[in-house]
């Protein structure tokens, strides 16, 4: 039997998701949230993702493992320097891996010359 891969609306319905329900980024409760309703949000994606129409049907343990998966491969992916779809774009905005650009860095070990030629 062919094991059918996530299709692209899967993913997106995924990055809404996300939007609308931040704590599912980082999976920390607060004391306005007990653990019952993260597991409900789960299931509720589990729900919208399954009833699509378009792509497998799976539980919401094999959802969370896709997913995770799914971050690690757009990281690097991303450190690779290669291309990311909108989707990858997107869930690298969300959760925050995107790269830092713009910012001069000296190398390790590395020291500024004024910094060392001060009156002896």
């Amino acid at each position: 039997m062919e094991r059918k891969r996530t299709s692209k609306k899967q993913f997106l319905i995924y990055i809404q998701y996300l939007r609308e329900n931040k704590i599912l980024i980082t999976g920390k409760l607060s004391p306005s949230n007990n653990p019952e309703d993260l597991e409900k949000l789960w299931n509720n994606l589990t729900e919208e993702l399954n009833a699509c129409g378009d792509g497998p049907v799976r539980d919401m343990h094999s959802w969370k493992k896709v997913f995770t998966e799914w971050k690690s491969a757009t990281r690097k992916k991303a450190r690779e320097n290669k291309c990311l779809t909108d989707a990858e774009e997107a869930l690298l905005r969300l959760t925050g891996s995107g790269a830092v650009t713009g910012l001069d860095v000296n190398e390790l070990g590395q020291s500024q010359v004024s910094e060392l030629s001060g009156p002896v």
